[in-house]
C-alpha cells in the first residue's frame, strides 16, 4: 500500500456557530416568556433550544476524519492495518480508519 495524499477533515464550524446563536436566542425567548407571562413563547423557545442542542451535538459528536489516497497492491494489508475503503478514483483508493 502506497500513500499518495492524506486529508484531515474537522467537524463543520457552522454547526457550532449556529448552535450557540440558537441557544442564546432561545434563552432570550425563555426570558421574555417568563417576564411577560405568555405561554406561547415558551413552546417556541423550547423548540429553538432543542434545535440548537442538536446542532451542538453534531459539532461535538463528530470528530476529525483522516482519509488517505493510496495505491493498493495487497487488499489484505489494508484491512489488517485497520482501514476500510470508502471510495475509488481509477487506480487510486480512498481509505479511512475503520470504526
Amino acid at each position: 500500500m502506497e500513500i499518495l495524499h492524506t486529508t484531515v477533515t474537522s467537524p463543520p464550524l457552522i454547526a457550532l456557530l449556529l448552535g450557540i446563536a440558537i441557544v442564546i436566542i432561545s434563552g432570550l425567548v425563555f426570558y421574555t416568556a417568563f417576564a411577560s407571562g405568555e405561554g406561547d413563547m415558551f413552546g417556541i423557545g423550547l423548540v429553538a433550544l432543542a434545535f440548537g442542542a442538536i446542532l451542538l451535538g453534531v459539532y461535538f459528536g463528530s470528530g476529525e476524519v483522516t482519509r488517505h489516497e493510496v495505491l493498493i497492491h495487497d487488499f489484505n494489508e489494508v484491512y489488517e492495518q485497520g482501514y476500510e475503503i470508502v471510495g475509488q478514483r481509477g487506480d487510486i483508493y480512498i481509505i479511512e480508519g475503520a470504526e
